[in-house]
């Protein structure tokens, strides 16, 4: 019966062991992931990085920026979108270098960030996404509308015979429609001046903080938008303590067979060792597969080229972060089964209680005679005397 219930423990703690390694790379990766897509702090950085880096927050803006005045054009206003739309991606990075003042991205991207942390923690329909435009307002009616006026108007096709002739000083200022070319001058200044009318008068227009999202941000959430915001909740706090699965298994393994220090260092120092190194592997798969997989998967969907690679290089960032935490933390996790594994080699195989007793008996004082035979053992029988003992 006893031998039964041994076996029984000790397949059990082979099965935990391997639950051990083969689940620690899957804990390490949910674990340092959450970390860092959960934290407002850090992905408030990664974003920031990222996104200002691939200038995707100047180029939100500037299409915002487009659609609001297309939405509040006048009579004598002049659609951004249209007139925008000759701009070579150099033109428009000037003019979202620009339009952006010192400070302005991180602060923007901050607020986004916290806007999205905050939706999934109450019950509306959908995040408020808020754009502060104020000081790019400030910036270009100090004077930098007029600079950026003559960049667009310079990247318009040059007028050709018929609409020059169509368009005239009078025709202009007489609120004629604005043809999207680049007339010879005198009408050039004119047209020039007319629009930086327009453009201040449209800028004044607009709002000084700016929704990017549709629709009212108050309107109650659906019950399967309060449902995924449940589960996507819950995968956070999966992820947050799935790391105490692992120190789990090793409690249990050393229950079941752990009866010396050797059985400790044996049974705890080979999952270590194995899931370490399966863990050093996830990790290097993992980010493999945000440079490769991610990345194509994002470039071949329907979105625009810039915000693909926007979205890209910023998951890239969060699996990179993940991932290199992964590995240090794997590569000390290894390290630690080794030692172990050293230190099992080293002591011999006895029980805990007998090694403690072979150690006390160790530091105990023998007598000064202890093993010596006594001096009546060593005398002769005297003679006549009847010998005792087993020849008595």
């Amino acid at each position: 019966m006893r031998g039964c219930l041994l076996a029984v423990s000790r397949a059990l703690a082979f099965a935990l062991a391997g639950a051990f390694a083969l689940g620690l790379p899957l804990a390490l990766a949910a674990f340092n992931l959450g970390r860092v897509a959960f934290s407002a702090p850090r992905m408030t950085a990664l974003v920031t990085a990222t996104i200002t880096e691939a200038g995707g927050l100047q180029r939100v803006v500037i299409e915002a920026l487009a659609a609001e005045s297309a939405a509040t054009e006048g009579e004598d206003g002049l659609s951004l979108a249209g007139a925008l739309q000759f701009l070579t991606p150099a033109e428009r990075e000037y003019i979202s270098d620009r339009l952006t003042p010192e400070g302005w991205p991180e602060a923007q991207v901050a607020s986004v960030v916290e806007g999205l942390y905050a939706w999934l923690e109450n019950d509306r329909a959908r995040p408020e996404f808020v754009i502060d435009i104020a000081p790019l307002k400030i910036e270009l009616l100090s004077g930098v509308a007029a600079e950026l006026v003559e960049t667009v108007v310079d990247s318009w096709p040059p007028c050709s015979l018929e609409q020059v002739a169509t368009m005239s000083l009078e025709a202009l200022f007489a609120g004629g429609d604005i043809i999207l070319c680049e007339p010879p001058e005198p009408i050039r200044s004119g047209l020039v001046g007319l629009l930086n009318v327009s453009v201040t008068t449209s800028l004044r227009a607009l709002p000084d903080r700016m929704s990017l999202g549709e629709g009212d941000p108050d309107t109650p959430a659906s019950a399967q938008v309060l449902r995924t915001k449940e589960r996507v909740r819950r995968v956070r706090d999966i992820a947050g303590w799935s790391w105490l699965a692992a120190p789990a298994l090793l409690a249990a393994v050393g229950i079941l067979v752990v009866r010396s220090w050797r059985d400790a260092a044996r049974w705890w120092g080979i999952p270590l060792l194995v899931g370490g190194l399966l863990a050093l592997g996830a990790a290097l798969a993992l980010r493999g597969f945000a440079a490769g997989g991610l990345r194509s998967a994002l470039h071949e969907s329907d979105l625009p080229t810039w915000m693909a690679a926007m979205l890209s290089s910023l998951l890239a960032a969060i699996v990179a972060v993940a991932s290199r935490q992964v590995f240090v933390q794997a590569a000390w996790i290894a390290l630690a089964g080794l030692v172990l594994l050293f230190v099992a080699s080293r002591l011999a195989p006895r029980s805990m209680p007998e090694a403690v007793g072979r150690s006390m008996a160790a530091t105990l004082p023998l007598p000064a005679d202890a093993g010596r035979p006594s001096a009546e053992d060593d005398e002769p029988p005297v003679e006549g005397e009847r010998p005792s003992g087993m020849f008595g």
